[in-house]
């Protein structure tokens, strides 16, 4: 065959690689553009990373488990979190073919490069959790609140006379937030610039909020119920820490960053402060209203996302949020814990404490 012949029929077959991932000879180290991106081959899921300074397809693992004793004390933290990662990716293998379902929205002055990778993990979980949504979720990405409150309106005239001056709270420098039983969500920044440094705390927020929308679906019901008031019985460790758990497994699932290193900035906050050796179950509330440093300590984000781990890598994912809809049918939070998980609220909490530090967190004292 004549050269120039032979490299027309290999242009071919990466066209087809890209277009038509289903019929592809895809294989790992097939080059790639966009990292996080994944395509599936034979029931295999490939996704594009950086390897030795090229992005290329590499094969994703996504059932590789750690041997781990449900409801035990680990051997050490990666014993505990690997087995929670590896039971969520199961559940994503599984659960993750749904139609992307999202609605994206941008300010002024901001491209979709700007905020590519939250995104991406905003998108990973509406195809893992979308398949039973009444409408597709909205998300709105602004500087400043003056354009997203007046856009807002807009859009959806029932939010008319909304009055408040910011859709959050005052970006410092950026806020994410929810209004779930409208199906919307909100990231607001001082400038572009806040979006485009892609920290990590900042990337995990999409999914972080994503999932605040979740729960509300999860809790509907035919009772007269809304979950907004169902949320108002659920501890904060709870709520907020589930929400933490989804935002690092998806963006540890995309490959942007490690699970580990998530965990590591969220264990580092307790630092400083009496609440970091308080009993999880003392994290009731949500009282970001402290004097620094003792808000950050109380911060029931970090501990329950420790807390959801432990749940996850001892019961599965099913379980995990059959606790949600438990609590949407009518049972309060300690009889939907137990009828989910098969443990009783109390003797979690005595399971987890007495594992604090093998999971990497500080201990209960007195």
């Amino acid at each position: 065959m004549d050269v120039k012949l032979k490299r027309f029929a290999f242009s071919i077959i990466l066209v087809l690689t890209f277009t038509v991932p289903a019929q592809a000879n895809t294989q790992s180290g097939v080059s790639c553009k966009k990292p996080g991106t994944r395509i599936i081959k034979n029931d295999k899921t490939y996704i594009c990373k950086k390897v030795k300074g090229k992005f290329v397809y590499k094969k994703l693992i996504l059932n590789e488990k750690a041997p781990y004793q449900p409801w035990s004390s680990p051997m050490n933290s990666s014993q505990i979190y690997s087995e929670a990662r590896a039971n969520f990716r199961i559940w994503v293998e599984s659960n993750g073919k749904n139609d992307e379902k999202l609605k994206v929205t941008l300010g002024p002055g901001i491209t979709e490069s700007d905020i590519d990778y939250i995104l991406l993990n905003m998108k990973l979980a509406s195809k893992s959790f979308l398949n039973n949504a009444s409408q597709t979720p909205h998300v709105y990405f602004s500087v400043g609140d003056n354009w997203v409150l007046n856009q807002l309106k807009i859009d959806y005239p029932i939010h008319s006379a909304f009055n408040r001056p910011n859709v959050c709270y005052p970006p410092n420098p950026t806020a994410g937030c929810a209004w779930p039983n409208y199906e919307l969500m909100f990231f607001v920044a001082q400038d572009v610039s806040d979006w485009t440094n892609q920290k990590r705390g900042i990337i995990n927020s999409g999914a972080h909020e994503f999932f605040h929308v979740v729960q509300d679906i999860l809790m509907r019901n035919n009772r007269g119920v809304s979950p907004g008031q169902i949320v108002s019985t659920i501890p904060a460790w709870f709520f907020e820490g589930s929400a933490t758990f989804i935002g690092t497994a998806f963006t540890d699932l995309s490959e942007i960053y490690h699970w580990k290193d998530i965990r590591s900035d969220e264990i580092g906050i307790y630092e400083i402060g009496r609440g970091k050796n308080e009993p999880l179950e003392s994290f009731q509330l949500n009282l970001l209203d402290r004097p620094q440093p003792e808000a950050q300590s109380h911060r029931p984000y970090g501990i329950g996302m420790l807390a959801c781990e432990f749940i996850v890598a001892s019961v599965g994912m099913d379980k995990y949020l059959a606790i949600y809809k438990e609590l949407g049918s009518g049972k309060n939070f300690n009889d939907a814990f137990e009828v989910a998980t098969g443990i009783s609220l109390a003797e979690f909490y005595k399971k987890f404490d007495d594992s604090r530090t093998s999971i990497g967190f500080y201990p209960v004292k007195n």
